[in-house]
């Protein structure tokens, strides 16, 4: 019964930490000495994210309700998928901004894989379910 509810916990205790921002709010991040990409703004819980230019100008963006940005792939990402305290940790690669795939060190298969366990919870959650239905209402 625990593996029934543990993605589903899971699931309840993330969702109530999303912010839901209608508007782009005034935070203290700022363009001034870092070099020109993309940047997540950890103050919004991520929802924001700002560009800067060569000239350090900054633009600020909001991206859609329950979506984060994400700072190792620089887009808006699923809620679940981003670890926004850990964004800073990942501003460095805004210095690959116009290389060649080969030259980043970023393993798309680590994402691959984590979707690979949610799809198979969820199956197996599935099942579990069908199972528990078809017991219930004597279906063969």
């Amino acid at each position: 019964m625990l593996s029934l509810l543990c993605p589903i916990v899971f699931l309840l205790q993330k969702e109530a930490t999303v912010p839901l921002l209608g508007a782009i709010p005034d935070t203290p991040f700022r363009c001034l000495g870092h070099s020109a990409g993309y940047y997540a703004d950890p103050d919004t819980g991520c929802q924001v994210y700002h560009m800067c230019d060569s000239l350090e100008r900054q633009y600020s963006y909001l991206c859609p309700n329950y979506t984060l940005f994400n700072q190792k792939f620089m887009v808006c990402d699923h809620w679940y998928m981003v670890n926004c305290s850990s964004s800073p940790t990942f501003y460095h690669l805004n210095s690959h901004i116009g290389e060649g795939r080969s030259s980043l060190s970023i393993q798309p298969v680590a994402t691959l894989s984590m979707f690979t366990a949610i799809n198979s919870c969820l199956i197996s959650l599935l099942m579990k379910l069908q199972c528990f239905i078809r017991h219930f209402l004597h279906i063969t």
